[in-house]
């Protein structure tokens, strides 16, 4: 399930402080990341040793915002790997946690995109919120 968050143009938020890059789109979609350090983050490459599981609450041009139920922290470098719907294969990232949250002991985390790992995964996420647009209008 897919919720257009734009509103006229603008980010749709109650925090009318936030100001965003790109648009964000509601997303239902799982994903699995494993925590990096930034050495490891130089040599990664492929989707093995992918652990944890988490679910994708919305996702733009250059970032998700997720639900885990272990605690990341602000800094921590994620390999990420995204099964956007309607997508062949998942998407795959290197990424940065940019905050948290605790709601209750299931936690809400910001992660922004450092690198892409292949051009095909830049195209997909741009595919999917160019579908998921058209779909909303």
């Amino acid at each position: 399930m897919v919720e257009n968050m734009q509103t006229g143009g603008v980010y749709a938020s109650a925090n009318t402080s936030e100001n965003r890059r790109h648009n964000r789109l509601r997303v239902d979609a799982k994903l699995k990341y494993k925590v990096i350090n930034r050495a490891a983050a130089e040599e990664v490459a492929g989707p093995s040793g992918m652990k944890a599981d988490g679910q994708a609450i919305n996702i733009s041009l250059s970032g998700l915002a997720i639900s885990t139920e272990t605690l990341l922290k602000k800094g921590d470098y994620l390999k990420v790997e995204l099964s956007l719907p309607g997508m062949q294969r998942p998407t795959r990232a290197l990424a940065e946690v940019m905050w948290v949250e605790d709601k209750n002991g299931s936690f809400s985390s910001g992660i922004r995109f450092l690198i892409l790992l292949n051009e095909a995964d830049d195209s997909s996420i741009k595919r999917f919120m160019i579908n998921q647009n058209e779909a909303g209008e």
